[in-house]
């Protein structure tokens, strides 16, 4: 495993083969095809967008974790100077932890953050105000999170959002196949995900999750059992 006291120095073109190699298994599971349809999503949101006007949303948790690891890979040569456009907008009162994380992840995958202090819909507008160019932006969401039960891969936003289209590849992802992603390649996370956190937001309404706590302290996020109580610690 790994996590953000243990990141990899940078993510290169041996990383980016890993994730294809596993998407491309001679003998397919359930992850490879998940992993596969992902990188096709990605692959064609640049092809509609190019990489100029395609950004990731990024807010350090484990689906964006997943996302970004999966887009740069499919993105750009992975070893070259050329970065993805990314935006950050952080929740009132953000883990510590958690800011350092995305900090950390700038450099490692070569991600032009734009950090934004502000509500989704405002953070966007300020984002899309200073970057023009950009079209589109990959998002981390699940069908199985609050209102994802009716995205599809590609959606523009409400007419009284900033326009621009939301690019989702992991939609059809569950609980243990983010974590198993994670592992498998040993892909870097959060190191709250380490001590009994499986949903991040603000620190205000973010808790441990009370079922993974134990007699002399708590299990990690990838111990939970069922996915469906992911959000148990969110208030």
């Amino acid at each position: 495993m790994t996590n953000s006291d243990s990141l990899r120095s940078r993510f290169g073109k041996s990383d980016a083969d890993r994730v294809y190699q596993l998407a491309h298994s001679s003998t397919p599971t359930r992850l490879s095809l998940q992993i596969k349809h992902a990188l096709e999503i990605i692959e064609l949101a640049i092809v509609r967008f190019g990489v100029d006007g395609l950004s990731i949303s990024f807010n350090g948790g484990k689906d964006s974790a997943l996302y970004r690891n999966a887009s740069i890979s499919a993105s750009s040569e992975p070893d070259s100077n050329l970065k993805i456009s990314g935006l950050y907008i952080r929740c009132q009162s953000p883990f510590a932890e958690v800011d350092e994380f995305v900090n950390q992840c700038q450099e490692i995958y070569n991600i032009d953050l734009m950090t934004v202090d502000n509500s989704l819909k405002n953070g966007l507008s300020a984002f899309l105000a200073e970057r023009p160019s950009i079209q589109a932006i990959l998002i981390g969401t699940r069908a199985t999170d609050p209102n994802g039960g009716s995205l599809t891969d590609f959606d523009p936003t409400d007419s009284d959002w900033p326009s621009i289209i939301r690019v989702h590849p992991i939609l059809d992802w569950d609980y243990a196949h983010i974590w198993e992603f994670l592992q498998k390649l040993e892909v870097d996370w959060c190191k709250l995900y380490n001590s009994g956190y499986t949903s991040l937001g603000s620190s205000f309404n973010t808790f441990k999750n009370p079922l993974l706590k134990t007699d002399d302290g708590w299990k990690a996020a990838w111990e939970l059992s069922d996915g469906r109580n992911e959000r148990e610690g969110r208030m």
